[in-house]
């Protein structure tokens, strides 16, 4: 087993985690609830206290687009680095 058989792999798992790890909310808001002056707070948790605790829409709709376009711009980062061709030689 050598590491470009791993390649399509290890970008699948490298994509999915940090896509995950920008969705962090549940544990930040129930163990701090975005802690004192905020310091704990997340992006996820600033998208849900501007949208449903400061009744701002509009704000929590263009974080959550910068978050989306900020997660396309990693992928395709990790994309590039991940794109040598792989060959599976079975001779």
């Amino acid at each position: 087993m050598t590491i470009p058989l791993l390649r399509p792999t290890t970008f699948f798992l490298a994509v999915t985690q940090v896509v995950a790890s920008f969705q962090v909310f549940d544990m930040v808001y129930a163990l701090t609830g975005g802690g004192p002056q905020h310091r704990t707070e997340v992006i996820a948790s600033l998208i849900y206290n501007e949208a449903f605790g400061a009744s701002r829409l509009g704000r929590a709709s263009a974080v959550a687009v910068i978050l989306f376009l900020l997660l396309v711009v990693i992928t395709a980062i990790q994309q590039r680095w991940f794109s040598k061709r792989i060959t599976y030689d079975m001779s």
